[in-house]
């Protein structure tokens, strides 16, 4: 029997967290974190710009609209979900998160990849927009 429920988001906080340790093998694509083992400094060089403040996030999270929560490096989001009904006995539930965001590499190679802006928006065409202080493609 399949049965589909959705759990409302109920709380989501933004703060710094550090930066995780890699485990696993990432020739092998089987990397993870461990999140108990975060150091302050991360390896990656500082953006220009100015992240979401620290604190509720919430009325970011819960539309598909161009308001967005900017994460600087190290910071995390916290989500709670409204508690699921309980299953019935011999059933088991698989979780799926759908989420609809942008993630920006701060990467030299990149035109815009030591900066937040230009911040992208759900009709673009073409990243980075023109005249965002870049040239076209």
């Amino acid at each position: 029997m399949l049965s589909v429920w959705s759990a409302p988001l109920v709380t989501a906080s933004l703060s710094f967290h550090g930066y995780s340790s890699p485990i696993g093998d990432p020739a092998k694509h089987e990397q993870t974190y461990d999140l108990e083992a975060a150091e302050i400094d991360g390896p990656w060089p500082p953006v220009g710009g100015e992240g979401t403040p620290h604190g509720d996030v919430l009325p970011l999270l819960t539309a598909f609209d161009d308001q967005l929560a900017i994460l600087l490096p190290g910071e995390r989001i916290d989500l709670r979900f409204t508690a699921p009904p309980p299953l019935e006995k011999g059933l088991t539930r698989t979780w799926f998160l759908t989420v609809s965001g942008w993630a920006k590499e701060t990467s030299f190679h990149g035109r815009t990849g030591t900066t937040i802006g230009p911040l992208p928006y759900r009709g673009m065409t073409d990243y980075p927009p023109v005249g965002a202080g870049t040239t076209p493609r």
